[in-house]
């Protein structure tokens, strides 16, 4: 194929014209040129073969419409943990622009970020990018690991394409700070922890004490293993049914493996409580 000094693309045209025999006979029936790839069809009408056009980080950048973030939760906002490994995702137009990013770019990619208050500023936390896929239909999914966010600071993120010569910024979006309890305990209302086995009567009010304090996650769900001898309500209302024994259990919504439980005793249609199982706030801290 004849060089092209210009670096521009040749037209169908020009390429068929390029491609002839000894003895002048077209090689190519035709040649069709796409977006992305180039399609020869052979002098038989029959064989045909594809090629892939180079694309630079520049013609990938130019032909970007729009990168926007996709929202996991109705609040439309990016949920972040420290040293926790995080999938986010952005729905990317055209879809090309997704797949060269996924393949070819990735390593253009990064996170700029500003904490959020009167007055946006610039911020030591960051989010460290470990992988990038392309989901298909344009959904580019960008692994992420924060780091240096704090509680009591609010923080925005934006997804930067820059090869140090060109960029393109996303808008910013917003975090959420994910505190997840390491440890729940269990209290009961008017009942001192550690003072014994106490009776209590037809029902009492238990609650969900959680480690560390900070915890912004702090839905649970509770449970009885014997509903007909104790039932516990969505509040941890404990009520006593029939005599037998049954085992309390409060379990985080945000990980189900930091629970707790409880023994509860019922004669006569009394309850009575192991309180060496309750904690204070105190002993929960």
């Amino acid at each position: 194929m004849a060089q092209n000094p210009t670096g521009l693309r040749p037209t169908e045209g020009q390429m068929a014209k390029t491609n002839k025999g000894k003895d002048g006979d077209a090689f190519f029936k035709s040649v069709s040129v796409g977006d992305t790839e180039v399609t020869f069809t052979l002098a038989d009408g029959v064989t045909t073969f594809t090629l892939p056009l180079m694309d630079t980080f520049k013609k990938v950048r130019d032909r970007v419409q729009s990168i926007v973030f996709i929202p996991e939760n109705i609040d439309g906002m990016m949920t972040l943990q420290n040293g926790v490994a995080t999938t986010v995702r952005y729905r990317v137009m055209p879809v090309e622009v997704a797949t060269a990013l996924a393949t070819s770019y990735a390593s253009t990619l990064s996170f700029i970020g500003e904490e959020v208050a009167v007055t946006r500023a610039a911020t030591s936390a960051a989010l460290a990018i470990s992988g990038v896929a392309d989901e298909g239909s344009g959904r580019l999914a960008v692994t992420v690991t924060a780091s240096g966010m704090d509680a009591d600071k609010g923080y925005a993120f934006a997804l930067l394409m820059n090869d140090g010569t060109s960029m393109y910024s996303t808008a910013y979006t917003s975090v959420f700070f994910a505190i997840p309890p390491t440890k729940i305990g269990i209290a009961a209302n008017g009942v001192t922890a550690g003072s014994g086995q106490v009776e209590v009567g037809t029902s009492i009010q238990l609650f969900a004490l959680m480690v560390p304090t900070t915890t912004n996650m702090k839905q649970v769900t509770w449970s009885s293993s014997d509903a007909a001898v104790a039932k516990v309500d969505a509040d941890g209302m404990l009520t006593a049914i029939s005599d037998g024994t049954a085992v309390i259990t409060v379990r985080s919504n945000a990980d189900t493996s930091v629970a707790k439980s409880i023994t509860v005793t019922v004669k006569e249609g009394a309850l009575s409580l192991n309180t060496e199982e309750l904690v204070s706030q105190s002993e929960a801290e």
